[in-house]
């Protein structure tokens, strides 16, 4: 699930790491669900009871800390109802609090998922040792071992696959979307740049990696002719870094016919004026 609680309509979007994680594992031959509690605004006991009713093998919550607290009641609650199901934790928060999850999360995917997961799915259902999996914290005792960094997602285009099927796009709402229905998208991994506040290059690396211009366009024409969107957000750090990419982007949207508005994230230095 992608818990909970919705405060703020200015922005909010469908839980594009759930997505990811579960087109690559789908795509591997699992049988995969996403519950959207976050945006569904379905209660905690409520999403408890759903969980418990789809009788799942492994769990996955991904967590940032403006959720952490009903997360952990979540797992708290999860590990009682379903003790033999494994319970995993993503997302920046996990991947640096690793105690806060102590003692009812089995493991801990540090940085980029769908690897990493795919990889925990895999040994878990076919009832081998997690232990040595690269990128994962795992339970041992009254604590984590881990497991080592995992080598960057290289080529992003292998790994792209989203489940959008798995959730609703009429949640994916921000305040300047003027063409709805509107979708957000991760084009890339890695920032060369090293801010202060920033978390994603200890999870990401400063090497930058995008998906390559004709993929990415193939995913947007499949969002125009499937799913109707007609705008997106790019919530990448550095949309703009290579600006031939962007050219390449832009020139295979016009090729296409996909009239999409679109807007980014980026760093000012990285414009043309």
């Amino acid at each position: 699930p992608a818990i909970l609680s919705n405060s703020d309509f200015r922005f909010q979007n469908v839980p594009l790491s759930l997505v990811y994680l579960a087109g690559y594992v789908r795509k591997l031959g699992f049988t995969v669900k996403i519950l959207d509690a976050y945006n569904e605004l379905i209660p905690a006991k409520r999403t408890i009871e759903l969980a418990a009713a789809m009788k799942p093998d492994i769990i996955g919550i991904t967590c940032d800390a403006t959720r952490f607290e009903t997360i952990r009641l979540l797992f708290k609650s999860l590990r009682a109802r379903l003790p033999d199901a494994l319970l995993v934790a993503g997302g920046s928060f996990p991947s640096f609090r690793q105690a806060d999850f102590l003692p009812w999360v089995d493991v801990i995917v540090r940085g980029e998922g769908e690897g990493t997961f795919a990889e925990v799915v895999s040994a878990f259902l076919a009832k081998k040792p997690l232990a040595g999996i690269k990128g994962t914290f795992i339970k041992s005792g009254s604590g984590y071992v881990y497991s080592g960094d995992r080598e960057p997602l290289l080529p992003l285009d292998d790994y792209f696959h989203p489940a959008w099927d798995l959730v609703d796009l009429r949640h994916n709402y921000f305040f300047w979307g003027r063409t709805a229905p509107v979708a957000t998208l991760v084009t890339s991994r890695g920032c060369p740049e090293n801010c202060a506040f920033c978390c994603l290059p200890p999870l990401w690396g400063h090497r930058h990696r995008q998906l390559s211009a004709g993929r990415l366009v193939d995913e947007l024409e499949l969002l125009y002719k499937k799913y109707s969107v007609r705008e997106i957000y790019f919530k990448d750090n550095l949309f703009t870094l290579d600006k031939n990419w962007v050219r390449d982007f832009c020139e295979g949207l016009r090729q296409r016919g996909v009239k999409l508005s679109w807007s980014c994230g980026t760093w000012v230095k990285y414009v043309t004026p």
